[in-house]
């Protein structure tokens, strides 16, 4: 950990105080852990294990940024518990950047109870309770801002998505209410829905399958489906950085947006979710995919 980063007596505070990322060992939690420290804040990084923050702390070296780097795993209460103590030590958390996620693949029908709770307590378990182990301090000084990265998924639900698109839908649901709740306490709350970006998310370890067993019925439908998702992250041509700057934004603005679309494919898919009749909706998806 020495290596990891500068304690609290080896360098000061930024001078926009603490920015707490989830899952910053690689994607959108890298590029904003880099972005909110270039801004000027102390960016605490999050990740589940410390040898994943290698990349990222390279980087931050090469830029002479304020990085540092902590264990924090959103299925564990405790080490979420130690996570918030430690970046507190650091300084106030300013800002709270809700990135970490995993997203489960398969037929609903093949997706066995654990899985799914799996797939909720790391996407939306963990962020309640990440919020409620940081909220104290923030009503505290009055101010404070959190954001949450959640996914064009819940515009429009895909077949073999399900699982992940409701747990985001359910991520969505909870920061309107905790918005809502906050709002006269000096505390923001934004959303936002990236599209599909190359971010290495397809293929990572936090993305799993489930069993479709070899005699599947969704066989098929499972294979174009995966298909179809490698074929949309090579062919995604938009920065991912664009969802680190909306971040930024969003921790910097003085009246920060409720909800954020980040991504041309995102904005379309949302567009043509509302404007086309379900039905139209569902025959284009089913000949895409092949379902």
């Amino acid at each position: 950990m020495a290596d990891a980063a500068p304690s609290a007596a080896e360098a000061p505070c930024g001078r926009r105080g603490v920015a707490l990322i989830t899952g910053a060992g690689s994607g959108f939690g890298l590029l904003t852990s880099l972005e909110l420290a270039r801004a000027g804040y102390t960016a605490v990084a999050g990740v589940r294990t410390l040898a994943k923050a290698a990349p990222l702390l390279a980087q931050a070296r090469a830029e002479g940024l304020d990085v540092r780097v902590l264990p924090l795993d959103l299925d564990d209460d405790a080490s979420i518990a130690a996570a918030v103590v430690a970046a507190e030590a650091v300084g106030p958390v300013e800002v709270l950047v809700h990135n970490a996620g995993v997203c489960l693949l398969g037929a609903v029908e093949h997706i066995q109870s654990q899985e799914l709770a799996q797939q909720f307590s790391t996407n939306v378990f963990g962020v309640v309770a990440l919020s409620r182990a940081v909220l104290p301090a923030m009503r505290a000084r009055g101010r404070g801002r959190i954001i949450a990265i959640s996914s064009g998924a819940v515009y429009a639900p895909m077949p073999m998505l399900a699982a992940y698109a409701a747990s985001k839908a359910a991520l969505d649901a909870v920061m309107d209410g905790l918005r809502l709740e906050v709002r006269a306490r000096g505390i923001a709350v934004t959303t936002l829905h990236p599209g599909v970006y190359r971010t290495g998310f397809l293929g990572h370890s936090d993305w799993t399958a489930a069993d479709q067993g070899a005699d599947s019925p969704y066989a098929v439908a499972f294979a174009n489906v995966q298909r179809r998702n490698a074929e949309s992250v090579a062919a995604a041509v938009g920065d991912p950085r664009a969802v680190a700057h909306a971040v930024c934004r969003a921790a910097l603005a003085r009246r920060p947006p409720i909800q954020a679309t980040v991504g041309g494919d995102a904005r379309m898919t949302r567009l043509l979710w509302w404007l086309l009749p379900r039905r139209w909706w569902d025959a284009i998806i089913a000949r895409y995919l092949g379902v």
